[in-house]
């Protein structure tokens, strides 16, 4: 079965605690972060959501428990089409 192209929005501890189990699910082709510094994980490039337009994806997955509204509401505003996951 072929995995959906997921962009992954917030890469601190809670992405890293189910990062395994998100590569198994979904071909992740970037990450997202409003904050990061890091410019690329595992060979996959950290984007701003700003870039969303840009980038080719199929879904986007919400990796926090704290701010996961804040981060839908952005992706919102920003125009981000694709489905979001909690």
């Amino acid at each position: 079965m072929k995995k959906e192209k997921a962009l992954i929005f917030g890469i601190g501890k809670y992405f890293q605690s189910k990062k395994h189990a998100l590569e198994k699910e979904y071909d992740i082709v970037g990450f997202l972060d409003n904050h990061s510094q890091t410019k690329e994980i595992d060979g996959k490039s950290v984007y701003r959501v700003s870039d969303l337009m840009k980038l080719q994806y199929e879904r986007i997955v919400i990796m926090s428990t704290v701010y996961y509204m804040e981060m839908a509401n952005q992706l919102i505003f920003e125009g981000g089409g694709g489905t979001m996951k909690r």
